[in-house]
């Protein structure tokens, strides 16, 4: 059993030159063909993998499927074969390096370059999908960019994990799901089955992070990252730079909606829809002679270069000479950006920033870069009743599909920990009837929210309320069977769904319903408000899920009640709960979850809550 290879050393004929990296399944060689004058990637399945006849027969399958794509962006499968107890197959080498590399390297990627990038990128997987087989693990990694004589070429790899789209679940019965977290569609944390669209998912996720610099819901313990995949609103490009096209925001959370019936159809489509977002926003090109032209913008057809490839994909997005000159910049070409790192989150993975830690720009720009501006960070976990247990509530629709699947598991990368810190996430929080009965909140299956003529804009705020009987302002209609909960916090939250409340709030209506109020913030921490619809008294209940559990009771001029803080003991973020005792407010908790544990939600949150 090879467990190792040095230079010089021969495997399968191949003469070893030197080791690229190890993956999920196994170790890649850079190796001299045996008998051709070039150099193949060589990849050897891991082991202890190799011992594990599941692992072994996906492995050997690879090359099969594989081999089948034969595509200008896609990495071709040369060979495969036994050696001993290791089984290997052997990978058109690409002599270049990955966008995760140029990202490390360059931090956020031009727009022009990064929807070029994506727009290659998807050509190569529009035809994996129409050979009917899956990638399941699209990411900046396994996208490999060399120079050639045309510029730059795009070739997508790492099909370790692909399997046929009508196979059924031989080689994936455990349940294990393969991708990689931070890229993953939700409906691949749930074991059911996926389709070409969670590919979709994870090049919208790749497309945000080469604008950005930074992964969607970066910051997050791996528990808090699922649940955000799972239940948070897609992350907007144009918060992390505010100078990127706010088009963009569309392109992002079409691409990463949480039902795979929302997504673009391909992923030709998606790097269409992003190809337009920014040929919108480019400046014309100079004019023959030199002459610079005010105000104008490229057409967007132009810019844009869609056509009908070879390959006979019609959604994907080509630039013409119109915008060559920014699109195919070099692969050097790009500036560090500037800027600080925000200010730690530590949980199960280690110390990780709450913000992305690259908030320089893209490229040459003459304004200066300062930190990564608020919101960059939107949409910290919910944390949700757990629909479950002696109750005659009823479970939220988005709830109640989630739990028809059967069969789950955790990404392989992450582990046991993570499958407890996923289920602290999805049953953090149980509201109790008064202090003897559990009670779930009562939720309609479904929630229809009117439309608002003149929805009321409110400035967020920041003040405590001074007096007690000062008649709120009613928020707006457009908050639909949610605008009582809204009544009930008229400092914290937003009035209409357009204005932002304390810290940034923002609440998204489509995550929530008649039960609870769903609202990440421009801070970083994620506020969720549950309340019963008939007004039954509430309060939060002991969790054994919390460490450096914290209860006092409080007074503020608004009213009195208990407020807990605590730090989850898996993922390290921070939960705190409020629970009140007049009757204007005592059948709701109010959560603020996020931070560095416990003590700085109640310090950077609580402290000046509008509460």
């Amino acid at each position: 059993m090879v467990t190792g290879l040095l230079p010089g050393e021969l495997f399968a004929g191949y003469r070893i030159v030197r080791r690229l990296g190890a993956g999920g399944m196994g170790t890649v060689y850079v190796g001299e063909h045996p008998r051709l004058p070039r150099l193949d990637a060589i990849k050897i399945l891991d082991p202890a993998l190799a011992a594990d006849p599941e692992f072994r027969a996906r492995f050997q399958r690879e090359a099969e499927l594989a081999a089948r794509i034969d595509h200008p962006n896609v990495v071709a499968v040369r060979d495969r074969g036994v050696e001993g107890e290791s089984v290997w197959i052997s990978m058109q080498y690409v002599d270049g390096r990955d966008a995760a590399a140029l990202l490390r390297e360059h931090g956020p990627v031009r727009p022009e370059r990064a929807v070029r990038i994506v727009a290659e990128a998807a050509r190569g997987l529009d035809v994996v999908h129409r050979a009917g087989l899956l990638h399941r693990d699209v990411k900046p990694a396994n996208i490999l960019l060399a120079a050639d004589t045309d510029g730059e070429t795009v070739r997508i790899t790492d099909f370790g994990i692909a399997r046929p789209a009508e196979s059924g679940t031989a080689l994936t019965r455990t349940g294990t799901i393969l991708a990689s977290l931070a890229y993953a569609a939700p409906e691949q944390f749930e074991g059911g089955a996926t389709d070409h669209r969670a590919d979709v998912y994870s090049l919208g996720c790749t497309l945000f992070e080469l604008l950005t610099g930074a992964v969607p819901f970066a910051g997050r313990s791996p528990a808090a990252m699922m649940a955000a995949h799972l239940g948070a609103a897609p992350p907007r490009p144009s918060a992390a730079d505010p100078r990127l096209p706010a088009a963009l925001d569309d392109v992002i959370a079409r691409a990463m909606a949480k039902q795979p019936g929302d997504r673009y159809a391909s992923c030709g489509e998606l790097a269409e829809a992003a190809g337009r977002a920014v040929a919108e926003d480019l400046p014309a090109p100079a004019p023959p002679h030199g002459v610079p032209v005010a105000g104008r913008r490229v057409d967007a057809t132009a810019a844009q270069g869609v056509s009908r490839t070879p390959d006979g994909n019609p959604g994907t997005a080509r630039y013409l000479d119109t915008v060559a000159s920014s699109a195919m910049a070099p692969a050097t070409g790009e500036h560090p950006g500037i800027g600080g790192t925000a200010r730690g989150l530590t949980g199960a993975a280690g110390s990780v920033p709450r913000v992305p830690a690259v908030a320089g720009g893209y490229g040459a720009h003459s304004e200066p870069r300062g930190s990564v501006p608020p919101g960059a960070n939107a949409g910290v976990p919910q944390y949700r009743p757990a629909y479950q247990g002696n109750h005659s509530g009823h479970a939220p629709a988005e709830s109640a599909r989630r739990a028809g699947h059967s069969g789950r598991g955790p990404l392989i990368a992450v582990g046991a920990a993570v499958v407890v810190a996923l289920s602290v996430v999805v049953t953090l929080l149980v509201l109790r009837n008064g202090a003897n009965n559990t009670n779930h909140i009562a939720a309609p299956t479904t929630s229809v929210l009117p439309t608002s003529d003149e929805p009321t804009s409110a400035a967020p705020t920041t003040e405590r309320p001074t007096t007690a009987t000062t008649a709120p302002p009613r928020a707006s209609a457009a908050w639909g069977p949610v605008a009582y909960i809204i009544d009930a916090f008229p400092d914290l939250l937003p009035l209409s769904p357009e204005s932002t409340g304390y810290q940034g709030l923002r609440c998204d209506a489509s995550q929530s319903d008649a039960s609870r109020l769903h609202c990440p913030s421009d801070s970083g921490f994620s506020v969720n408000v549950f309340c019963d619809p008939n007004r039954t008294p509430q309060t939060y209940v002991d969790d054994p899920g919390l460490t450096d559990v914290h209860e006092e009771r409080w007074t503020r001029d608004s009213g009195s009640g208990t407020v807990r803080w605590a730090t989850d003991n898996t993922a390290g973020f921070g939960l705190l709960s409020v629970a009140f005792d007049d009757p204007a407010r005592n059948f709701c908790v109010v959560t603020a979850s996020g931070g560095s544990g416990g003590s700085d939600v109640q310090a950077n949150w609580w402290a000046q809550a509008p509460i």
